[in-house]
């Protein structure tokens, strides 16, 4: 059954926010960012950050020539200028404004993430080309900024969220991934509700199916037991098989020596994942 119309602020996103960088994936980022922005009425928010790079010895400038912090300021005032005219040229006359400063990017977008409803990042997996200096973080996005992050696979420029996924487990995390999920819950043709592991699973995934009813959401539960793959890998295997291209699901970690150790599934889902996911924490 497709879901009931809702026209209740949990049914859109106000604003969506794209980090900005000068790497291979930008311009798709943008572009989904965009055609998402458009599909909910959203205002755009980009955003753009790089810190200056310090000398490892200090050089002054001589005779009018630049020193190195000279030059390194003018060579990141141009990154930032070539990121913001990239946002401003694919983003047009929308609703949208340009926010960018020169310091760490995954502190300044986190800090900044007050000012959206949901962050549009690029998966950067261990095997996937990295996007230079101006790039957050994904996994530094998704624990600390407090807000919904939606990873693309690379090549990833639109999706239509019609066949959805949520990846449940009975925890605080998954609770508020669902919340988040909602506007596109909302949208959905079809929703699965897969829960991998013990039998006991059932009670929890048909709670959440009745908690997405009260909400005009049909969703189907679906509950299967672990085998030789990682969860990880059956929650994308499962999207696959069923034509999903959105997995929602929450986003276990902790920090360690200022490093993210992450659950399987996380790891998996930040790293190899095939179609989209809104992970939240």
């Amino acid at each position: 059954m497709a879901p009931l119309p809702d026209v209740s602020p949990l049914s859109t996103l106000s604003s969506i926010m794209v980090p900005v960088d000068l790497g291979a994936q930008a311009e798709r980022r943008v572009r989904f960012a965009v055609e998402l922005a458009d599909r909910f009425s959203s205002h755009l928010v980009g955003i753009g950050a790089e810190e200056l790079v310090s000398p490892l010895y200090f050089e002054s400038s001589i005779g009018g020539t630049p020193g190195y912090i000279e030059l390194e300021k003018q060579r990141v005032a141009t990154d930032l200028k070539q990121a913001a005219a990239l946002f401003q040229r694919l983003a047009g006359a929308r609703s949208a404004e340009w926010r960018s400063d020169v310091t760490q990017s995954s502190p300044f977008l986190c800090k900044q993430a007050r000012a959206c409803d949901l962050v549009v990042v690029s998966r950067q997996g261990v095997h996937d080309e990295q996007q230079g200096p101006m790039t957050a973080a994904p996994a530094d996005l998704v624990m600390t900024a407090g807000r919904p992050i939606l990873v693309l696979p690379p090549l990833k420029e639109r999706a239509s969220f019609k066949r959805i996924v949520i990846a449940w487990k009975d925890a605080r995390e998954a609770r508020r991934a669902i919340w988040d999920g909602l506007p596109f819950l909302k949208r959905a043709d079809t929703v699965f509700i897969l829960g991998v592991g013990r039998r006991e699973m059932k009670e929890s995934v048909d709670d959440v199916a009745v908690y997405l009813r009260r909400h005009g959401i049909s969703g189907e539960p679906v509950v299967r037991s672990e085998g030789e793959r990682s969860v990880g890998d059956d929650i994308i295997q499962f999207a696959d098989d069923e034509g999903a291209d959105l997995i929602v699901s929450g986003a276990f970690g902790q920090s360690r020596a200022r490093e993210w150790i992450f659950g399987g599934v996380t790891r998996d889902l930040l790293n190899e994942t095939r179609v989209c996911c809104l992970l939240s924490h």
